[in-house]
């Protein structure tokens, strides 16, 4: 997928998964994280019943999972950031979102991209919550292709489904 930097370098991106950060990526990488003043999901239980782990003011908590105003701010599992020159504290543009890199294979967004409850049949599990759902159609909306790693996207359908969107 190709994505755009501060510097209006256009870079091609192996994205190999668009998810939320759990609580121990949160631990490890907190501090490459700006505090947005605003709460959201991580993909990690609580170790209450029912409840999901937040980060609320770059602080950990959890909820119940059906609190309706939880954000929603994804993380991509890239695996070629480095190759393309982007390191930990780049930025840079991807599907109408500023994306920072925050380890050598993670990007989050700068902020949240929408707020809606984690609800899940299995409030403990964040596979099959509505916001890995959500996640997924908001990432197939901007049609980026979620790839194995090491497989690579065609350029040449990169480049008219951009086009296709900023004349849309």
């Amino acid at each position: 997928m190709l994505a755009e930097t501060r510097g209006q370098k256009i870079v091609e991106l192996d994205i190999n998964e668009i998810t939320l950060l759990s609580r121990e990526e949160y631990h490890q990488y907190k501090h490459d994280i700006d505090d947005m003043g605003l709460w959201w999901w991580l993909c990690t239980p609580s170790s209450k019943d029912g409840k999901v782990m937040i980060v609320n003011h770059n602080e950990l908590d959890d909820v119940g999972a059906y609190v309706d105003c939880g954000g929603v701010r994804p993380v991509l599992r890239i695996s070629n950031l480095e190759s393309v020159g982007l390191t930990i504290g780049s930025r840079f543009y991807l599907a109408g979102e500023q994306w920072r890199v925050i380890s050598p294979d993670l990007a989050l967004t700068s902020r949240c991209i929408t707020f809606m409850p984690f609800r899940c049949d299995d409030c403990t599990d964040y596979e099959g919550s509505d916001v890995e759902k959500y996640l997924q159609r908001w990432a197939a909306g901007y049609k980026l292709d979620i790839q194995e790693a090491g497989n690579r996207v065609d350029l040449k359908e990169v480049y008219d489904t951009l086009v296709e969107i900023l004349t849309s």
